[in-house]
């Protein structure tokens, strides 16, 4: 299992969101590792903006709840973390090289293989985006909210 990947940051707001309590947490950007700092990073800097301020919205806990201005503890498992990479990355991979070989079946031109490529690779990013809605940033089990110990 991989560790959790966890950040302070503040409540900026309250609200309701389909009749459920939500809040809005600015966190503090960490410095960017060295890869990121040149432009060349992962994306993996989720909570940390590239140095700057990050606004999550998330679902309040059952049984738990918070005030403007109070600090919080947002985390997240880095196994999360890795099924939502394969989802944004892999899925339109995928539906790029499906589109390809399905050209390469059909024996078509390459103006035909291009767009069966592109609309493979179209298709993944809707896919991709769908399922990352629904499964990593819905699920209440996904990421954790908590009062700063």
């Amino acid at each position: 299992m991989t560790a959790a990947i966890e950040a302070t940051g503040t409540v900026a707001a309250l609200a309701s969101e389909d009749g459920r309590a939500t809040v809005e947490v600015v966190v503090e950007g960490a410095s960017p590792c060295a890869r990121c700092a040149s432009g060349k990073g992962c994306g993996a800097g989720i909570f940390t903006g590239q140095g700057g301020q990050q606004r999550l919205r998330l679902p309040v806990p059952d049984g738990l709840t918070f005030a403007v201005g109070e600090a919080v503890t947002v985390s997240m498992q880095g196994s999360t973390l890795l099924m939502a990479s394969v989802l944004a990355y892999g899925l339109p991979l995928a539906g790029l090289l499906a589109g390809g070989t399905v050209a390469l079946l059909l024996s078509a031109g390459e103006i035909l293989a291009s767009g069966l490529a592109l609309a493979g690779l179209a298709a993944g990013f809707a896919i991709s985006r769908q399922r990352l809605r629904a499964t990593c940033w819905r699920a209440d089990t996904r990421v954790s909210l908590d009062r700063v110990a």
